[in-house]
């Protein structure tokens, strides 16, 4: 991964929008359902964030062009 810091303020700005929910919730139904909600959305949403900081792979260096008939030219 190149981008080890990007992911970690990722994962700290979703960490504080869940608190920050949690916290503004008063009654404890639905804070649960917050708390389950938010821990589904960090399951669903954190990994295609990392794959998407992911250096793409580097292409395989192709092949020389071979000829394809015509006259040869020697010298």
């Amino acid at each position: 991964m190149s981008h080890p810091l990007a992911a970690v303020m990722i994962v700290a700005i979703m960490a504080v929008v869940f608190v920050i929910a949690v916290r503004s919730l008063r009654s404890t139904p639905t804070r649960i359902a917050v708390v389950i909600t938010a821990i589904i959305g960090f399951i669903i949403a954190l990994p295609p964030v990392i794959e998407a900081l992911k250096d793409p792979a580097p292409n395989a260096p192709s092949a020389p062009a071979q000829p394809t008939g015509g006259t040869a030219v020697q010298r």
